[in-house]
């Protein structure tokens, strides 16, 4: 027997069914209920208003979901016929039918043809189940529509198409039973029959349902067979409302000819009288914010306000959105800000996790061939189980890890990675650069127990991930994926496995559940029984862990309701916040069905007589989820959009904010509220005020206002006094003050670095950074910065390019320089043959380091310098013949002295010469200085070193006469070279070599007082700390440091331009000289 309740949810049908359960326990409290709702959140609530708010007693009362019960009635049958629970049917997800799916449509089934399987992208696969599943939801018969198809029921031009769909629909089915899976559905539909025999139903007095609008086929048949076995009331909520369409559409087609005619007419009556009368007064505030933070910031502002000023408890309110999605990361960021307990339905992706993006690196490693940044992630991670210090030895340095991988070249592949071991065995590798060897300070090492540290993690992880089987079944290749997971990573992969105690949290058990999910679904494709590949696991496993999700917050915590739509259905509220009322989020966007069309669908219910609804009725159901929700709030609904988002971008709000008549005149300013997007707004307004206000908020009113916000930081736990002194620099770097400051780069006290220049030298190079920008000297040499790692390329970069040439010249040079370069350089064969040798030895060495790159690039690189070695040892031979210098020594260190004029005292100067000639006759010293130019171009100030020099451009040939071959003790050895000449390396230029001279005379000619006063600016600026910028775009776009310049910055960019000191320096940058 079918008894039908209609009317709202509220108050009609949840005071009716209060009044039904009291009368039913008033005859009998032991009598037995069982009421079936759609939602675990409705459940709850229920339980809360018979218990809390109502004082009934539950003996005997069971509230369960649709699936509860078909697993109870699943039980008992189990039981009855002696089988395991579950054993004739496994609960599988959608992807298990999805690939099922792909399984059989690699068969070419008949009629599949017009579909396309086999072109179909991987993103349509969910969409082909969804259609098939939507037909069995409804039972479907394959034959009838087949041959409705036949019969020209539906268009003939799309016959062959909808023959393919329904062949298809037909295998899965048989498929699907011959595995012995199924979904929720299809356990209902395999218990209905045991209904009437069901110990537990024969023993209910009653079976009441509530909450539900709508039911599939599977689900009204289930229906049908309780109705038939014991008395069941359906509590369905209906009014005379158009946005109650939809709802009315299902009670008016499936359950009025289910129910008794005579009962559910009383029934309707009675609810349409009971719901007849007015609604107590609900309050309907409007409001608009530009972005979902403002949008979460005004609720919470007014559930502070509820609860702190009108007396409501948290739990009497709810937050509803159509879906919750867009607002998951800021959820409970802003909510825990406010200090508001809430409970959610939001689900959150599986794969954002880190721990999840861990075992995903780890899974793709074989795939990837142990690809850079996936092995980084692995060996770097905080689940890395080998992360720990060996007893008494020095712990691990991940990041320095990081750094040794991207110095030493390591891109992809086993032999790259290998290369560690050999490395690993050095106390310590130093980073190659053209001023590494010049100047220590800018050294970049890598000690040696830090690579075999790292060594000991790579190594037994390219073990493992080599040991992965390449092919095999769903189960195989998971079970040695969680092998391998295990034994390098502390992430529990099953239920069984502990919690570290640093990480046990309820979040974590939540990700764990899932994760352990996510694996079970991958070994349910075992029963498929195909052989797949490691890449095809893999990109099963991450699709898998995209679409597992969950929980945001446990099922048991208390506190606001944050609801989807669809959660939310049947509860009741005492304020409502309904947030996202914009177009195409509410109501959502609905497209038809890409495979089953809504005019197919038409056919199938109204001709075929299917429960199967069309798409676009999906709108229908929009507005009754609205109406319903607008129900729902018994004093108070807060209706919010977004006029923009958080970029700016206009956003529309939702029609139903006009159509549904509930939005008060625009010119109402209680009913229509916009969230100003300037703070200093925000705090006239009621809900800003200081005891609303969050930590945060706290402190930027504070700021903003004038107050010291040190105290309130350091209350909450941050650098109280660490924000007052940035807010005092900001406050003078902002200033109109025209004078450079403090924070401008002039140091209060630069004692420490220049004692440090006194006692170990300063470098031609470093004074010319100084000269380019003094804040790139700084950032440099007094603050030792790093600066921003590129991404290594595959090829040689311009840098890696002049070491080569550097390395190769030195080790060709030296052989020929043993062997006597008059007889050596002079023989075409042995030139060629220490060449080759040299080369090849340099780009070994080089590779031992850095890798190779692409393999072609490599040879041509060789290839370059080879030539280019070759052009620099005939140049030198023609040279040597003219002049007389022959090369005697090569990679020399050199150091000097440097007159201070300013304080008196000398400075010390050093450098490392490339090469070293002298004249046998006269015993004059020249020194090379080796040049290498990519582009083929020299420019002014490199063939004209003089002014070059002048100009604080080329320092290097002009310190490099002040100095002398290095030698024991404090003083230089030996005599200074008479000239310095840099030789250019021109890979495609013609000539390939070509030369500029600075003699030393210079300092004793008409330039010599310009010289002096150059160097002497410098020497002056470094030693009083002025370290300014000096911005110009022939050196600003390379800096190294621009990220931490403030060059951007007009206030600061104003004082440089207005200073002496830093006019002084650009002045030097238009000194002339006369040839001397």
């Amino acid at each position: 027997m079918l008894r039908l309740v209609t009317g709202p949810f509220h108050p009609t049908l949840e005071t009716r069914l209060v009044q039904d359960l009291r009368a039913l326990k008033s005859n009998d409290r032991l009598a037995s209920l069982a009421i079936i709702v759609p939602s675990d959140q409705l459940r709850r609530s229920l339980k809360r208003l018979f218990i809390l708010q109502e004082k009934l007693s539950l003996l005997n009362v069971h509230i369960l979901s649709f699936h509860q019960l078909a697993l109870h009635v699943d039980r008992e049958r189990c039981t009855a016929e002696g089988i395991a629970p579950g054993r004739q049917m496994d609960l599988v997800s959608d992807v298990f039918f999805e690939h099922l799916l792909r399984h059989i449509g690699q068969r070419r089934m008949p009629h599949t043809e017009s579909l396309r399987l086999s072109q179909l992208p991987h993103g349509a696969w969910p969409a082909l189940w969804a259609s098939l599943r939507d037909l069995k939801d409804a039972t479907v018969d394959s034959a009838v529509a087949v041959r409705a198809v036949e019969e020209g029921q539906f268009a003939p031009e799309e016959g062959e198409k909808l023959k393919g769909l329904f062949t298809l629909y037909a295998a899965v089915r048989e498929g699907s039973a011959a595995l012995g899976v199924g979904s929720p559905d299809d356990l209902a539909s395999l218990v209905t029959p045991f209904v009437p025999t069901s110990p537990f139903l024969r023993g209910l007095h009653e079976l009441w349902y509530y909450g539900s609008y709508d039911l599939t086929q599977t689900q009204l048949t289930l229906l049908e067979s309780l109705a038939a076995t014991l008395p069941v009331t359906v509590y369905f909520p209906v009014d005379a409302r158009p946005a109650y369409g939809f709802a009315r559409q299902f009670l008016e087609r499936h359950l009025y000819p289910m129910a008794e005619t005579n009962d559910a007419s009383t029934m309707g009556s009675s609810a349409q009288s009971e719901s007849g009368g007015e609604r107590v007064h609900v309050s309907v505030e409007v409001r608009n914010a530009a972005g979902i933070d403002d949008e979460l910031t005004l609720v919470c502002k007014q559930i502070l306000t509820l609860v702190e000023t009108h007396g409501y408890r948290f739990e009497e309110i709810g937050v509803v959105g159509r879906t919750l999605v867009p607002y998951q990361s800021a959820l409970v960021r802003l909510f825990d800000q406010h200090r508001i307990p809430f409970t959610s339905t939001a689900a959150v992706p599986l794969l954002r996790e880190p721990a999840m993006k861990t075992l995903l690196h780890l899974a793709r490693l074989k795939g990837n061939g142990l690809h850079r940044p996936a092995m980084l992630d692995v060996i770097t991670s905080p689940w890395n189980r080998r992360l720990t210090a060996p007893q008494g030895g020095e712990p691990p340095r991940p990041d320095r890890w990081r750094f040794a991988v991207h110095a030493l070249g390591i891109t992809k592949g086993e032999e790259e990675w290998r290369r560690l071991a050999q490395l690993g065995r050095l106390e310590a590798w130093a980073g190659t650069g053209d001023e590494s060897s010049e100047d220590p300070l800018d050294a970049l090492s890598i000690d040696g127990p830090q690579l075999r540290l790292l060594w000991d993690c790579v190594s037994p992880l390219i073990d493992g991930v080599t040991g992965l089987p390449e092919s095999g079944g769903y189960g195989g290749l998971t079970d040695a994926f969680c092998a391998l997971a295990e034994d390098h990573l502390s992430i529990p992969l099953d239920m069984s496995d502990s919690i570290d105690a640093a990480t046990q949290s309820q979040g974590i058990t939540d990700v764990t559940e899932a994760l352990a999910g996510a694996l079970a679904q991958l070994r349910e494709l075992d029963r498929l029984d195909v052989r797949i590949t490691w890449q095809e696991w893999t990109d099963t496993f991450e699709e898998i862990l995209e679409r597992t999700t969950y929980a945001l917050t446990p099922p048991s915590q208390q506190g606001v309701q944050v609801l989807d739509a669809m959660a939310a259905r049947g509860l009741g509220f005492r304020a409502l916040f309904v947030v996202g009322m914009n177009e195409k989020m509410f109501p959502r966007y609905i497209h038809e069905d890409g495979f089953l069309r809504d005019s197919h669908r038409l056919v199938l219910s109204e001709t075929l007589g299917y429960k199967i609804d069309q798409k676009l009725q999906g709108y229908g159901e929009e507005a009754l989820l609205f109406e319903l929700l607008r129900a729902s709030a018994r004093e108070r609904l807060y209706l919010s959009y977004q006029r923009a988002d958080a970029a700016g971008r206009p956003l529309a709000p939702s029609g139903y904010l006009d159509g549904m008549g509930v939005v008060p005149h625009a010119a109402d300013a209680q009913s229509l509220f916009a969230v100003p997007r300037r703070w200093k707004d925000r705090t006239a307004l009621p809900l800003f005020i200081p005891p609303l206000l969050t930590r945060e908020e706290h402190t930027v009113s504070s700021v903003l206002h004038g107050r010291d916000a040190a105290a309130l930081l350091n209350a909450g736990g941050r650098e109280g006094e660490l924000f007052a002194h940035g807010l005092a620099a900001q406050a003078l770097i902002e200033s109109g003050v025209p004078a450079l400051s403090a924070y401008d780069g002039l140091l209060t006290d630069a004692t420490s670095h220049w004692n440090r220049i006194r006692e170990r030298g300063i470098s031609p190079t470093a004074l010319e950074t100084y000269a380019r920008c003094p804040f790139q000297y700084f950032s440099a040499q007094v603050l030792d910065l790093d600066a921003v790692r590129q991404t290594v390329s595959m090829e040689l970069s311009p840098p890696a390019m002049g070491q080569l040439c550097h390395d190769a010249l030195r080790l060709c040079y030296l052989a020929l320089i043993r062997q006597g370069w008059g007889t050596a350089a002079s023989s075409a064969a042995v030139v060629t043959a220490e060449v080759t040798r040299a080369v090849t030895q340099a780009f070994t060495v080089y590779a031992m380091t850095h890798g190779t790159g692409y393999a072609l690039t490599w040879q041509l690189a060789q290839d370059t310098v080879r030539h280019l070695v070759e052009a620099m040892v005939r140049f030198d031979c023609e040279v040597a013949a003219a002049s007389g210098f022959i090369p005697v020594e090569c990679e020399i260190d050199a150091k000097g002295v440097l007159p201070d004029g300013t304080a008196g005292e000398a400075i010390p100067l050093r450098g490392r010469w490339d090469r070293l000639d002298r004249h046998p006759v006269s015993g004059a010293l020249r020194v090379i200085d080796y040049k290498y130019r990519a582009n083929d171009r020299i420019d002014a100030k490199d063939r004209q070193l003089l002014q070059a020099a002048v100009r604080a451009q080329r320092l290097q040939p002009a310190l490099y006469t002040l100095m002398a071959v290095d030698g024991p003790g404090e003083q230089p050895h030996g005599p200074q070279p008479e000239q310095v000449e840099f030789l250019y390396l021109l890979p495609q230029g013609m000539p390939m070599v070509e030369r500029a001279s600075f003699p030393a005379s210079c300092w004793q000619g008409p330039s010599g007082p310009m010289l002096s006063r150059t160097v002497q600016l410098l020497v002056d600026g470094i030693r009083s700390g002025r370290h300014f910028i000096v911005p110009d775009t022939a050196h600003c776009d390379h800096c190294e440091f621009a990220t931490a310049c403030r060059k951007a910055h007009q206030p600061s960019l104003w004082r440089t331009r207005r200073s002496s000191l830093a006019g002084a320096l650009r002045a030097l940058r238009f000194e002339k000289v006369a040839r001397d």
